[in-house]
């Protein structure tokens, strides 16, 4: 990596802190609306300057579908890559549903402060409002696309490199929606994303038989939106080749464990760099050492035979 790489690098891992405390709802001026030619179709979104610091325009483009919908015949399965889009050009000004979520921390402060920090307390109330509406129809992904500074195409060429966001604080509670990056794209002249992807038994449970289990669907639907964006980025100025994964807590343990996967190998390489915040896949909380367990308490309790 080039020096100017890794100052770049840096400048997002300083913002991050900075993104974390924002949701969306800060201030910001709508400047119309651009539209960008995919090889899944036309797709829309909304211009955006960020009022902060005389920082350039953003384009977000929200609830772009990156997987067909988990339901009925699909529910629990791996992730099905989303088909060329019908409707054209197709709308990315509105949020997506988010992913059911379960397991949420109780709302109460005197009963949460018994076993989380004043500061992670502060942090799940702001993010509370954009854990709704639910649906399992929830394979979407944002893009968060700068205006070009022309400094920058001097300094790193005419690509931007890419930084998708892995939301994390838990397996079964949480949504990319939560994060506006706006002000992360335009200050670090980076495209970034973020994703909701399944939660709980929808995302985590495996399918067991007597003596095996397989499962994390959540997992596989990370890998079907890094799919999409290999062959979508260049369509936004994005480059392919220069994607980096950043993950916290639960999130973070998903992108080490992809970081010990196939898609790390360079035929099928969909990311070249990680970042990993309060967790990995060797932490005690990580994975099920009993996934069946787990499984027929489920299948149990449902009276599932």
């Amino acid at each position: 990596m080039n020096i100017h790489r890794r100052r770049n690098l840096s400048k997002i891992i300083l913002y991050y802190y900075f993104l974390v405390g924002f949701v969306l709802h800060f201030v910001t001026t709508n400047y119309g609306r651009k539209q960008v030619s995919t090889s899944f179709g036309i797709v829309r979104g909304e211009t955006v300057n960020p009022e902060v610091d005389d920082l350039p325009a953003v384009t977000q483009f929200l609830g772009i579908p990156y997987g067909v919908a988990p339901t009925g015949q699909y529910r629990f399965n791996m992730a099905i890559s989303a088909a060329k889009w019908t409707h054209q050009p197709k709308d990315a000004f509105l949020l997506s549903n988010v992913c059911i979520q379960s397991g949420l921390p109780k709302l109460s402060e005197t009963e949460a402060l018994k076993s989380m920090s004043a500061q992670k307390f502060d942090h799940i109330h702001r993010i509370l409002p954009f854990l709704k509406p639910q649906s399992e129809d929830c394979l979407y992904m944002n893009l968060f696309v700068p205006e070009r500074l022309e400094r920058h195409k001097t300094q790193y060429g005419q690509q931007l490199s890419v930084l998708v966001l892995i939301h994390g604080d838990d397996y079964g509670w949480g949504s990319g929606n939560a994060f506006n990056a706006t002000i992360l794209s335009a200050s670090g002249q980076t495209i970034v994303v973020t994703l909701n992807y399944r939660l709980g038994v929808y995302g985590f449970m495996g399918r067991c038989e007597q003596n095996s289990c397989n499962g994390n669907s959540g997992l596989s639907d990370v890998v079907a939106a890094l799919k999409m964006l290999s062959n979508i980025l260049p369509s936004f100025g994005g480059d392919p080749t220069s994607i980096t994964l950043m993950g916290w807590g639960s999130g973070a343990s998903l992108v080490s464990l992809l970081m010990a996967s196939p898609i790390t190998q360079p035929k099928n390489r969909l990311f070249r760099r990680a970042i990993l915040l309060d967790g990995t896949a060797l932490a005690p909380w990580a994975m099920s050492m009993h996934p069946q367990q787990y499984f027929m308490k489920i299948a149990e309790t449902l009276d599932v035979s």
